[in-house]
């Protein structure tokens, strides 16, 4: 049998104590995260398809990202690139990389019209996840560390008596 004492949370040593009130936290602002919508943004429309023998192989988007079967993916292992010959995402790297997949297919690029310039995507405003606090605060684990908080209260005006 273990010698190990329980002791409430609300009683633990602030660094522990500490620790939990910030890990929960972190938990509850990841479990009320909106993404925003991609849809209509055009960062994330099309740039290109890859065409080989008249079928699409691959489709990139403006971001440089690509779709593609698995076993396409295996295929083009190792020689796709992680960023354009500028450096980082966008059209350019769609760019190089619709060209890379077409040479190595002996297939075409055909683009998109809602494909967009370097410049364009650029431009375009960064979209980032919010949190949705007022679902955050009705959830029951925040009210549970809402009341582990006033318990770490009461606890340390105890100990200040």
């Amino acid at each position: 049998m273990s010698k190990v004492k329980a002791i409430k949370l609300s009683e633990a040593p602030e660094a522990i104590f500490q620790d939990f009130v910030k890990a929960t936290e972190g938990m509850l602002r990841s479990s009320h995260m909106k993404m925003p919508d991609t849809t209509s943004s055009p960062a994330f429309q099309d740039y290109a398809r890859v065409m080989v023998n008249g079928k699409e192989v691959a489709r990139l988007g403006n971001s440089g990202m690509v779709e593609m079967s698995n076993s396409l993916a295996a295929k083009l292992d190792g020689i796709l690139p992680n960023e354009s010959q500028y450096g980082g995402n966008g059209p350019a790297l769609a760019k190089t990389r619709a060209e890379t997949i077409a040479r190595a297919l002996g297939g075409s690029v055909v683009m998109a019209k809602t494909a967009i310039t370097q410049a364009r995507y650029d431009s375009l405003p960064t979209l980032t996840p919010t949190v949705d606090y007022e679902a955050m605060r009705q959830d029951p684990m925040y009210q549970s560390l809402q009341e582990t908080k006033k318990a770490r209260l009461l606890f340390l005006a105890q100990q200040m008596a």
